[in-house]
């Protein structure tokens, strides 16, 4: 099967995946920026309603069962505690100056009262402190007054919402006005502005977009990969693959000669089918029985006919006295069309000397009826060949029957030559056999001289392998027939 995606399609398609790279980078980074800025402030209220609605509750749970605080042991507040979902400082204020807390693993211990920015009543019983704490971060109380005392609660650090960073310069937000920062939205009674790095906002982005178009631009390459071999297993099966290789022309004739072992002379040769491809020549071995399971063997005889046609028209000189034979199966003259295109291409009159070799793989289903049409094409000056005589159905009055002109003698009995092979003895009687029957016979396969002049002392005469010549292309083809002296 010849499949695969061409040159071409490979560079469209990494043409195509920097496009697409390209377009899904804008594209990220732009859906990216324009969710961030619609977004976000929804998702911000979202989650600070929750966790004020969580952390009031908490306020409310823990104030029934906490009201002792130890004012003897008095703890520094340490940074990681600001950013651990676990220990979030809670308990109620004692006076200006001192806040009894609560912590996972400790007793309510006593603590220097943070100092407070700024103060928002958020409810009738609850406000939202912005409170200044180590390394200059601030960070949002919430106090809710239950019974005597006035509960608090840290809430979590902003950047949390909205940044993967940790750092001042990537982003953070502030509570109420400040100076340059105008208000974005209010929570309650409270404004809310942000600020941040654009900057390190965008590239941290970027970041995100470059992935994604790297992501896109290999599931590009393999999207295509995968639709192009399931394109080509689905539209271009091995037999549509030779349909669409038979109309392009890609099977081609190629011509190998048969010569007069006596003198030399080149009056007669074999036409054979390659079939040329971006992968170099595939030999019919590999095509040929796929072409006659399908019956596309037809329209390849007719291209090969009308391609030698075409070469013998522009060649007459060197071609005229060529005898071009070509190979049919006893099943192709069986089908009546196909064997009415021969008829149409023979007439008036073959437009070159035209023989047809019937194989021996198969026999006919109606020797007699088979006969009539042989004899029909005889009337044009059609020669008859049976191929690979001795291999196959052809005994000898079947040979005698259907009234063949030439014997072809198979190349197996012809490498019996030079050994001691007991089927010597089969090509022998084959010979013996053509001469009786008053049958030309041309031996195949020949590729050395010992054989060539056995088979000439045994009065075989027409040589056909290697040892003369290969199977030549048309240019090479006819570049021997112009350099040969021709029998007329």
């Amino acid at each position: 099967m010849i499949s695969g995606i061409s040159k071409r399609k490979i560079l469209l398609a990494l043409g195509g995946a920097i496009v697409i790279g390209v377009a899904s980078f804008e594209v990220t980074l732009y859906t990216y920026s324009t969710l961030f800025k619609q977004n976000f402030q929804s998702a911000f209220h979202k989650e600070f309603q929750q966790q004020l609605n969580d952390t009031s509750q908490r306020i409310i749970t823990l104030s029934s069962d906490l009201s002792i605080c130890d004012k003897d042991a008095i703890v520094r507040l340490r940074d990681e505690e600001f950013f651990d979902l676990n220990s979030r400082l809670i308990g109620w204020l004692e006076d200006n100056r001192q806040a009894c807390t609560s912590r996972p693993g400790y007793s309510h211990v006593m603590i220097d009262k943070p100092n407070i920015l700024n103060r928002y009543i958020y409810e009738e019983d609850m406000e939202l402190d912005v409170i200044s704490l180590l390394n200059g971060r601030s960070q949002l109380m919430l106090a809710k007054n239950i019974g005597d005392k006035r509960w608090f609660s840290l809430l979590e650090p902003w950047t949390l919402y909205f940044s993967a960073h940790d750092c001042q310069n990537c982003a953070s937000v502030s509570i109420g006005k400040q100076p340059g920062h105008p208000v974005g939205f209010y929570l309650g009674d409270i404004p809310v502005s942000f600020k941040f790095n654009i900057k390190t906002i965008h590239t941290f982005y970027a970041k995100h977009a470059f992935i994604w178009s790297v992501v896109s631009i290999f599931f590009y390459i393999f999207a295509f990969g995968y639709i192009s071999i399931w394109r080509t297993n689905q539209h271009q099966s091995p037999k549509n693959r030779l349909k669409l290789a038979i109309h392009n022309h890609e099977i081609v004739p190629h011509f190998q000669l048969i010569v007069d072992s006596r003198d030399n002379k080149r009056q007669h040769c074999e036409v054979l089918a390659r079939w040329t491809h971006g992968q170099g020549i595939m030999m019919p071995n590999v095509f040929i029985p796929l072409a006659e399971s399908t019956g596309y063997i037809d329209l390849i005889t007719i291209s090969l006919l009308n391609q030698t046609r075409k070469m013998v028209k522009e060649n007459n000189t060197i071609c005229q006295s060529i005898t071009f034979s070509f190979n049919l199966t006893p099943s192709q003259l069986d089908r009546p069309e196909f064997v009415q295109e021969l008829l149409d291409f023979c007439h008036p009159s073959p437009p070159f000397k035209l023989a047809f070799e019937i194989t021996e793989r198969e026999p006919f289903k109606d020797p007699k009826q088979a006969r009539l049409i042989m004899d029909k094409f005889s009337q044009f000056g059609v020669i008859f060949e049976l191929d690979d005589a001795g291999t196959g159905y052809g005994s000898f009055s079947y040979i005698q029957e259907l009234g063949f002109d030439i014997l072809k003698i198979d190349k197996m009995f012809v490498d019996t030559i030079m050994s001691d092979n007991i089927k010597i003895n089969v090509l022998d009687g084959i010979i013996e056999f053509g001469h009786t029957a008053n049958i030309t016979m041309i031996a195949e396969g020949v590729e050395y001289e010992e054989q060539a002049d056995y088979l000439r002392k045994k009065g075989v005469f027409l040589h056909q392998g290697y040892y003369y010549s290969k199977p030549l292309n048309q240019k090479a083809f006819l570049n021997n027939l112009s350099t040969t002296e021709l029998v007329n």
